[in-house]
């Protein structure tokens, strides 16, 4: 069955037949599903890229195993952001989300990679290189401290709060999430005993020497001169 349907232009009404009304219902259709299909892919890229890297790190947090730089760590790959968005609010999610995954990707500081390091006590890892289509206004380093902390799961995420540092965001002026690891913090060592007092169970510890590196780490999302600034080692 034929029908018709009116679409209007500067020329007036014109009759657009059932065929050919059809067949931009379904162009359109395929477009949408080609949009879907790209964002799913995205993602999966996303999330593998994530879990190569995370891969990498607990792997050479075992001994015998370590690395002696963040070169070394194979499936640990800086991504390229392009943001197009407009929309502060948009854009200050994308931002965040770019630090989440630096610091996920490094098991938020948990695991000690750095054992055999080599190189400077104070390393970096440049997780994401931002840049912007357009310049962006309304967005500030406390603007998005603040962004963090009013959100429940970032908040909750982020102990402490990311450090943030930049001045202007526009084509010439991008941003770097990255991590910054120190394996210099010294911590004593520690044997413990139990024993009953007063029918409570008490723990006593006693230093007994001996100190052993503890990894220090946090993340950063900060501009190109800060970034010189804060690593060296790159």
């Amino acid at each position: 069955m034929f029908f018709k349907n009116f679409i209007k232009n500067k020329k007036g009404m014109e009759f657009v037949s059932g065929p050919v009304l059809n067949l931009l219902i379904a162009i359109a259709v395929l477009v949408l599903i080609a949009a879907a299909v790209i964002v799913f892919k995205n993602s999966l890229t996303e999330s593998a890229e994530t879990d190569s890297c995370r891969l990498s790190v607990l792997k050479a947090s075992i001994p015998g195993s370590g690395v002696s730089s963040f070169n070394e760590l194979t499936g640990c790959q800086t991504s390229n952001i392009l943001i197009e968005e407009v929309d502060p609010d948009i854009i200050q999610e994308d931002l965040v989300s770019e630090v989440y995954t630096c610091w996920e990707k490094f098991y938020k500081g948990k695991i000690n990679f750095m054992t055999e390091f080599s190189g400077p006590e104070d390393a970096c890892f440049i997780c994401s290189r931002i840049r912007f289509a357009e310049p962006v206004s309304g967005i500030t380093p406390s603007s998005l401290q603040s962004f963090i902390r009013e959100n429940e799961v970032y908040n909750k995420y982020f102990q402490p709060l990311p450090v943030i540092d930049f001045k202007t965001l526009d084509q010439n002026n991008g941003l770097y999430a990255i991590l910054l690891a120190s394996a210099r913090t010294k911590t004593i060592q520690e044997f413990s005993f139990r024993g009953i007092s007063e029918g409570l169970v008490r723990v006593v510890a006693f230093p007994f020497g001996g100190y052993t590196a503890q990894l220090n780490s946090h993340v950063l999302l900060v501009s190109k001169s800060k970034l010189i600034d804060e690593c060296k080692s790159l």
